[in-house]
């Protein structure tokens, strides 16, 4: 893949400033140990439970771009990188018109995402998003020239389907550096999740191979499903493999594979005497990162994955373990050809009930999106092989009050916080060398108290069509 970098002349000066930053921290960190990369400590935080909900399939710019420009209009104190305008491949502009609460599912392969990015000479030009199948114009009255070149607007006509989120990003802390690890869909970013590493996995989510594995076919994606990925064999290039993680004896693949063994953030919790649970609708499903893992589908450790609908009763109730990652269900997870409106009204809801349990004061929680969709986004990605920047919104009473941490980061990051504030050691090639959102707490500040989360009912209509088109499109 082509691609060496950001091109760091369209960045904003804060960014710049905050990147320069960085660097010295990553430096200190290496040279204190013990972690390299990780800036945070124990020692110093009140932080005793860590909540990670991954949404799906949005860029930073769709979500939060009009937020940020209008930051920058208004003189705000806490500028962001975002934009209203879109760049096409011959260079002219788009204005990104207002998101429509369900929106069309765009192709999110490795390829569509290489092809939006549309590297040349190593600089990647962020203008190759028509190109991606499902972008394309669409003549009929009514639509938005460019299905992928829209964002949600918070101060718009259209401002319900991100309330919630918006009023998270006024209040706490935000992320407008957050990038893929790959460019992926995801399959990857669930299994770099607990991993911290894609293992070679080349990004692509998985596929039932029946000249492979005859019938039948599994559930979900990973060990059970019998489906197939490719993997980025070291001497023989891109071969297919099946989706799953063997365990130590290199048991679990339905078929002999050259995966090896990955330990997760399970092991880390389980050696370290730490509590953790995964929030999810079912065990084996897509959205499921233990179905992905043999040593945890086929251990005790399945124990710990519960329906996402637990985790409000146990916020509410201050039964929260130590780490919790939720993968809520499709029809509230943001997911185009579902309702934003939903999703936020979901994310509310499971706010809420952390800030109004007795564990808020001890609590962090860090909200994000697992691909880019592929939605438009203006910002480079910083390293080669990095995909698009996504939403990071990071909240709890220690988080910075209305601030935007601007130093480079990716989804991998949230692993790396955890391994900083409790003292574990890193798992794999990206969260340990990956920026820990030190700089978005400051655990000596007064606690911030509890934002008002909402729920906003949809449209009459809006329920009907959804009742009627029940996720026909959906594309994980």
């Amino acid at each position: 893949m082509a691609g060496q970098g950001r091109d760091r002349t369209r960045l904003s000066p804060w960014a710049r400033a905050a990147r320069l930053g960085a660097v010295a921290c990553v430096a200190a960190a290496i040279a204190a140990g013990p972690w390299p990369g990780h800036g945070a400590g124990a020692a110093t935080s009140p932080i005793k439970h860590v909540v990670v909900i991954m949404m799906e399939n949005r860029t930073f710019d769709n979500v939060l771009g009009a937020l940020c420009v209008e930051r920058v209009q208004s003189s705000d104190p806490a500028p962001c990188e975002g934009t209203k305008q879109g760049v096409l491949p011959d260079g002219s502009t788009i204005a990104l018109s207002v998101a429509p609460d369900v929106q069309p599912s765009l192709n999110h392969s490795v390829n569509s995402h290489v092809k939006s990015l549309n590297y040349k000479k190593g600089v990647a030009q962020m203008n190759g998003f028509p190109t991606i199948p499902g972008c394309q114009k669409t003549p009929e009255p009514g639509h938005v020239p460019y299905a992928c070149y829209d964002q949600f607007d918070p101060q718009g006509t259209d401002k319900t389907s991100i309330t919630n989120q918006t009023t998270l990003a006024n209040t706490y802390t935000i992320s407008d550096m957050t990038f893929e690890s790959h460019t992926s869909a995801s399959f990857i970013s669930h299994l770099e999740l607990v991993a911290g590493t894609h293992s070679y996995f080349h990004g692509d989510n998985p596929h039932y191979n029946r000249a492979m594995h005859p019938p039948p076919k599994g559930p979900g994606w990973g060990c059970e499903s019998n489906e197939d990925t490719a993997w980025d064999d070291p001497v023989l290039g891109a071969i297919t493999v099946p989706s799953c993680v063997p365990d130590k004896n290199g048991n679990g693949p339905y078929r002999t594979s050259p995966v090896p063994y990955l330990p997760t953030i399970f092991d880390r919790l389980d050696a370290a005497g730490d509590s953790w649970k995964v929030y999810v609708n079912s065990l084996t499903s897509a959205r499921s990162p233990c179905s992905y893992f043999w040593e945890c589908l086929n251990s005790t450790q399945k124990n710990n994955v519960v329906k996402s609908n637990a985790f409000a009763t146990d916020a509410s109730k201050g039964n929260l373990p130590v780490v919790s990652f939720i993968m809520p269900q499709a029809q509230v997870s943001g997911h185009p050809t579902y309702s934003m409106q939903m999703g936020d009204n979901w994310l509310g809801t499971q706010v809420h009930a952390v800030e109004n349990g007795p564990e808020w004061d001890s609590t962090a929680i860090f909200i994000t999106y697992d691909d880019c969709g592929c939605f438009y986004d203006h910002v480079p990605p910083p390293v080669d092989g990095e995909g698009l920047r996504v939403p990071m919104f990071i909240v709890s009473p220690y988080a910075k009050p209305h601030f935007v941490d601007h130093t480079d980061a990716t989804i991998a990051s949230t692993l790396a916080y955890i391994e900083s504030n409790f003292g574990i050691p890193p798992l794999g090639d990206e969260d340990s060398g990956d920026y820990d959102f030190s700089n978005a707490f400051d655990y000596s500040q007064t606690p911030l108290k509890p934002a008002k989360m909402v729920d906003n009912p949809l449209p009459a209509k809006e329920r009907a069509w959804l009742l009627s088109h029940p996720g026909e499109q959906f594309q994980s």
